[in-house]
């Protein structure tokens, strides 16, 4: 199953996108844009990162810094637009926007973007980026790495095929789960995840901030805030109220 998992950019056809999608949960796409352009982009995340160190860090900014075990200092796009536009051409690439309809619907919505930076020594615990059950109440993560992520930085780590099976199940932070598949994406890759899928990332033990964005998408009949409540695998959390609950 984690073969199934990459799919080169040149031969992604939107039937094989979706195909894969909707069986796994995940696509890594390989080889979206060309290495120029990718290390364009790196360069422009590097410069958002490096301006603002003092960044507000998710769940302690909100008073509950060891809560859920996840520290992630983020950007939306909106505030950063004039700084990025190589990194925002990439998301408009009409690629994205033909698997999005096809994953989606030909109606589908736009989420707000961001950038996520993890820092050295944080990472990403086993979560899920949304918990309603319903079939098409989802978000579309569209992920572009525009730098590699060595495995020092954090690999992403997932289970294909878990955004089928309910509720994240209770584990350690950073422990392991069943079928999952770590993934060190190359520069210029995109991933495709649903909000449903089970996923973390891995302590950042490198001296550098492992940094992607993420342009979302949601079917038209999904709520809006849909991401606001996501479970972990040691509890929920809601952005709503910055609470666990």
């Amino acid at each position: 199953m984690s073969d199934d998992l990459f799919v080169d950019a040149a031969t992604a056809t939107c039937s094989v996108v979706a195909a894969r999608f909707e069986r796994l949960g995940v696509v890594v796409v390989t080889g979206f844009c060309e290495d120029a352009t990718a290390a364009a982009a790196a360069g422009e995340l590097d410069a958002v990162v490096a301006s603002d160190p003092e960044r507000p860090v998710t769940f302690a900014a909100q008073g509950y810094p060891e809560v859920r075990d996840t520290a992630v200092r983020s950007w939306g796009l909106g505030e950063v637009r004039d700084r990025i536009p190589v990194a925002l051409s990439v998301l408009r690439d009409e690629r994205l926007h033909e698997w999005a309809a096809a994953i989606c619907g030909p109606d589908h919505v736009r989420q707000p973007g961001s950038i996520a930076s993890t820092f050295p020594g944080c990472g990403q615990a086993w979560h899920q980026d949304s918990r309603d059950p319903h079939p098409r109440h989802f978000t579309l993560n569209r992920i572009f790495f525009p730098a590699a992520v060595s495995p020092e930085q954090g690999r992403l780590v997932l289970v294909p095929g878990s955004h089928l099976e309910g509720d994240i199940p209770a584990a350690e932070p950073y422990g392991h789960l069943d079928g999952e598949v770590a993934v060190a994406p190359a520069a210029g890759t995109v991933v495709l995840m649903h909000s449903r899928c089970f996923h973390q990332v891995e302590r950042n033990r490198s001296t550098r901030p492992r940094t992607q964005v993420n342009g979302r998408v949601m079917p038209a009949e999904c709520p809006p805030d849909v991401t606001a409540r996501p479970r972990f695998s040691t509890g929920p959390w809601n952005f709503r109220t910055g609470r666990p609950e």
